[in-house]
């Protein structure tokens, strides 16, 4: 039996890790991504801070310095997760992992149906002996915090102000108005002809609000779109003179004091905007106003133009 326990193991760690350091699927508000994630990936998240868990914040990285990691993605309803949980504890029990530096990491995958508390009441009672998981249980909040941040490339022009945008950095100079956009928006189109005209005709000189624009749909448009639609100054009505984002959909979202990487990738951690949304972010990372008015409106500008006055 233990036998067949420990073949059925080594088959998963062969399929799941490869060995390979670093090397695990992405966890995932504009968003350009590459056609495929990076080989070789880390993130950081909170755990459900027992003391199995080694801490309340796991970081991947720096827990690959001590050897490979097997990483189980469960769900508190899932009965097979269970089943894994059992036969990987037993493994250990009768110390099937004594001759290997192999950790095992267990990640809640099903956050958007499942609590935290269905997670403890599953994997971190130890008087379940099927269930109980005696190593780390990765778990993130059951919403995303208020003041965040996140990193991302940009188009990488001169207007940009650099190949990659970081909201916190950005901020400590004022608040910023985030226009997300998609290259074939007509709305978006609108919008970036009536912020850009409005600069222009010095409607932005009293004010210390930035403007960035950050694309939404990289699912379906690409790098190049956002290029040809927004960066060409010779397009005069779509042209934008000010930062434009292309993040990746997988982008994380940082807890703006702590930088712990919050669990919510970039589009899901600012509500999943349609295009065009207005978002006004205020000096410590936090959403302050919102505008989802399809068409552009001088007043509705005005309106988070004059927020912090």
């Amino acid at each position: 039996m233990v036998k067949a326990m420990r073949y059925d193991l080594l088959v998963l760690i062969g399929v799941t890790l490869s060995l390979c350091t670093g090397c695990i699927a992405p966890e995932s508000i504009e968003v350009e991504r590459g056609e495929n994630p990076p080989i070789h990936m880390s993130f950081e998240a909170p755990t459900l801070d027992r003391s199995e868990d080694g801490g309340a914040t796991f970081n991947l990285k720096q827990h690959l310095s001590e050897g490979p990691s097997l990483v189980l993605w469960v769900g508190a309803g899932c009965s097979g997760c269970h089943d894994w949980t059992e036969l990987i504890r037993a493994t250990m029990d009768e110390g099937g992992f004594n001759s290997t530096n192999i950790s095992v990491v267990s990640v809640h995958r099903w956050a958007l149906f499942e609590t935290t508390e269905d997670v403890m009441e599953t994997f971190a009672d130890d008087t379940n002996t099927s269930y109980y998981t005696p190593w780390t249980e990765v778990e993130r909040g059951e919403n995303p915090p208020i003041h965040m941040f996140f990193e991302a490339p940009t188009l990488d022009r001169s207007e940009d102000g650099g190949a990659t945008f970081n909201l916190k950095q950005h901020l400590s100079e004022g608040p910023s108005l985030v226009l997300w956009v998609g290259a074939g928006c007509s709305g978006c189109h609108d919008w970036t002809e009536l912020i850009r005209a409005t600069m222009d005709e010095g409607g932005f000189n009293s004010t210390n609000i930035s403007v960035v624009s950050v694309h939404r749909w990289a699912l379906f448009e690409t790098t190049e779109d956002v290029m040809e639609t927004f960066a060409d100054d010779t397009n005069t009505s779509y042209y934008t003179p000010w930062t434009v984002v292309v993040p990746e959909v997988d982008t994380p979202t940082y807890e703006f004091e702590t930088g712990v990487d919050t669990g919510y990738p970039l589009y899901e951690a600012y509500g999943n905007p349609s295009t065009p949304t207005l978002q006004l972010i205020d000096e410590s990372g936090a959403i302050v106003w919102q505008s989802k008015t399809y068409w552009a409106n001088e007043t509705v500008l005005e309106e988070a133009l004059l927020f912090f006055d």
